[in-house]
């Protein structure tokens, strides 16, 4: 797709020296391009969320490994704040904001959950060429701790544990939702 290819030309572009993918555009000048690129990215969200969106209305179940939050600036979600920058890139941060305002309310939201300790243990336990260090996940964490999310239902999950009893409970909220029983949150705080 065009837009793919222009986020994999502009994502070197926009990364600076690379050292944290998780910056926001609240922690270093916004420039065009770091612009241009998360117009398109929310572009690409807007248009996938919808697709499976209409797949959902069609008696379909949908399941998105992650959603965007309300807030500005943190993971998944826009990243332009409408009042900085040049007047183009106001200008994009506006189309970007119109974009994710325009994606579908989910039904469900679970969030899963993790205290920061454990993260950074299995993050330690990793093997992955490049991961995040202490600090930096550390720091993403706290960026990211706190979300709201727009959605007829919440659900928050302590991950904590084994994998095994994770799966269930989760098992447990998805089906408890289908069939419209369960302990979910039915209001605006989330």
């Amino acid at each position: 797709l065009p837009i793919n290819w222009a986020i994999r030309c502009l994502r070197p572009l926009a990364s600076g020296d690379g050292a944290n993918p998780g910056d926001t555009a609240r922690d270093k000048p916004l420039s065009a391009v770091h612009a241009v690129r998360y117009l398109t990215l929310a572009y690409d969200r807007y248009t996938h969320t919808r697709k499976h969106f209409e797949r959902s209305i069609r008696d379909r179940f949908v399941l998105c490994d992650r959603y965007p939050a309300r807030e500005t600036g943190v993971m998944d979600s826009r990243r332009l704040p409408p009042d900085r920058g040049s007047w183009f890139v106001r200008k994009l941060a506006a189309w970007e904001n119109a974009l994710y305002e325009r994606i579908p309310e989910p039904d469900l939201v679970v969030r899963l959950h993790v205290p920061e300790d454990v993260a950074v243990e299995r993050n330690r336990a990793r093997i992955k060429p490049g991961k995040e260090s202490d600090d930096a996940l550390r720091t993403r964490y706290a960026r990211n701790a706190g979300l709201t999310y727009a959605s007829r239902h919440y659900a928050e999950i302590d991950t904590s544990g084994q994998l095994d009893e994770t799966l269930i409970e989760i098992k447990t909220v998805l089906w408890g939702h289908i069939a419209g029983e369960g302990d979910l949150h039915a209001d605006e705080t989330h």
